[in-house]
């Protein structure tokens, strides 16, 4: 009797998760359904052509239940998206927003850079930090007016927004410095964030564009720049606050030791220096630095590289790493992931062991055929890297 009552309880709950599950769908594609249609009657208000809808991406619940929504669209071979920042209110000014002109507007502002620093840029990017949708990575130029771009007020419709970033590049040899000092009453407008940066090739120029506005977002212009380092010649940031602007030139200074490329932030690579260490290093050990759990890390034998300097801390250490070139975790490990370590509670090297080491802290992006970690570091310890295994979740009682 009590086995029949635990079953029926057992299907009553997995009956109700199901038809919960259900609903929830059911739900979801009624208000995608409803994001479609208002952002193609959106579309078709401003613009007077009624685009295809490609999806519809729902975005996090908020206020009572309401929700935002992202819709990607197509129209004459254009791909664009419609964002709408409550699927529940009418269709007015404010309530939605696009970017379909966008490639228009940024082809405008670099025909304006050619004619003022005589040279065209490559890409133009713009993205406006008043206009940030609530749930999604869509770094773009989202544009809440209800203006259109006609082919010459690309400027006046810029001008709506206090402040935006642009990222302006150029393919070949150019001064980034003379070219951001040069006055110019839109390039040098209160509230804009312009970064300049030249590229030896086209190719490399676009390892590095949509990194900034793309699935991968930089928080600063110092993340990308540093990350997108190895596909840069050069890079300035041209500021305009209410104190008036300033340029900063980057330094990109990258080393090289064996197959590890390295760049440290504020300081040229004679500053400091890089080695690989003389013998192999052994370093399986436990991290104790997760509260619900512990790491096992075991060394894939690897090279390991030495940074000696003095470092202070707003020093971010980055090292690019071939993709084709990174060890491999072994097939008889499934559960091992490989990543790179900056150091860990106990290490041994040469049969000296070293306590409380800083603790990598950083991540991995992939830009172009690299691996790009990056780290902080300050002071003087014996900072060192190497790739490992990790093995999520061992405890105490594991016999090492």
């Amino acid at each position: 009797m009590k086995r029949n009552i635990c079953l029926a309880i057992l299907l009553t709950v997995f009956c109700c998760a199901f038809l919960t599950g259900c609903y929830l769908g059911s739900n979801n594609n009624v208000l995608e359904n409803s994001a479609n249609d208002k952002a193609t009657q959106y579309i078709e208000n401003k613009y007077g052509f009624v685009p295809n809808v490609i999806s519809a991406e729902l975005g996090d619940v908020y206020e009572r239940g309401a929700r935002d929504a992202m819709v990607t669209m197509e129209y004459n071979g254009r791909e664009f998206l419609v964002y709408i920042y409550n699927i529940n209110l009418p269709i007015i000014q404010g309530n939605c927003c696009d970017n379909y002109q966008k490639t228009d507007i940024e082809n405008a502002v670099a025909q304006h850079a050619e004619d003022v620093y005589g040279v065209r840029p490559s890409l133009v990017d713009i993205y406006s930090y008043e206009v940030y949708p609530e749930s999604f990575h869509a770094e773009n130029m989202m544009f809440y007016s209800d203006k259109i771009y006609d082919g010459s007020n690309a400027f006046d419709l810029l001008n709506e927004y206090n402040s935006f970033e642009c990222i302006i590049r150029f393919v070949g040899d150019v001064d980034l410095v003379q070219i951001a000092e040069t006055e110019d009453d839109f390039f040098h407008r209160e509230g804009i964030d312009i970064l300049y940066t030249s590229h030896a090739t086209e190719a490399d120029m676009n390892n590095c564009s949509g990194k900034r506005y793309g699935y991968i977002y930089y928080e600063t212009f110092d993340d990308y720049v540093y990350n997108c380092a190895m596909y840069m010649t050069g890079a300035v940031e041209y500021s305009h606050g209410s104190g008036g602007g300033s340029v900063y030139e980057y330094n990109i200074s990258i080393g090289q030791c064996g197959d590890f490329y390295y760049l440290c932030s504020g300081k040229d690579v004679s500053e400091y220096s890089v080695y690989i260490a003389p013998d192999t290093l052994t370093a399986d050990v436990i991290n104790i630095a997760y509260h619900d759990g512990y790491n096992m890390l075991k060394d894939v034998g690897s090279d390991a590289i030495y940074v000696d300097g003095e470092f202070n801390d707003g020093n971010v250490f980055y090292i690019y790493y071939p993709l084709d070139k990174l060890p491999s975790v072994p097939v008889s490990l499934p559960d091992h992931v490989l990543t790179l370590e900056h150091s860990f509670t106990i290490i041994t090297y040469n049969s000296v062991q070293y306590d409380d080491l800083n603790e990598y802290t950083g991540d991995r992006n992939d830009v172009g055929t690299y691996a790009v970690f990056s780290n902080k570091i300050s002071g003087r310890t014996d900072h060192a890297f190497r790739f490992m295994h990790r093995e999520n979740n061992y405890y105490w009682e594991v016999n090492l």
